[in-house]
């Protein structure tokens, strides 16, 4: 389920609409970039509302596509990798 989960987030994006992108979100959710000496905050459900929302006012159109999906079970949390770049998104999706 964590998995259709992600990706339907990563379909909320193409909406470019705050209300689509946190339907499937559970209220324990958050958001963070890695590795952590980029100093980008963890975010939680209502921060990442706010950062998407700051984000969509300035694109007409969005798409985010991971090149790596992996499901760490036992930590509850999804990663989103970008090959060779070093740097990860993980969701904790609740559950």
């Amino acid at each position: 389920m964590r998995i259709k989960t992600v990706y339907a987030i990563l379909n909320g994006y193409r909406t470019l609409s705050v209300e689509s992108l946190l339907e499937p979100l559970a209220d324990n959710f958050t958001y963070r970039v890695l590795p952590q000496y980029l100093s980008m905050p963890k975010r939680d459900k209502n921060a990442f509302a706010s950062h998407a929302a700051q984000i969509y006012s300035i694109f007409t159109r969005s798409a985010m596509e991971p090149q790596s999906v992996f499901k760490d079970t036992k930590n509850n949390v999804v990663y989103l990798c970008k090959d060779g770049w070093g740097i990860e998104e993980s969701w904790t999706m609740g559950g």
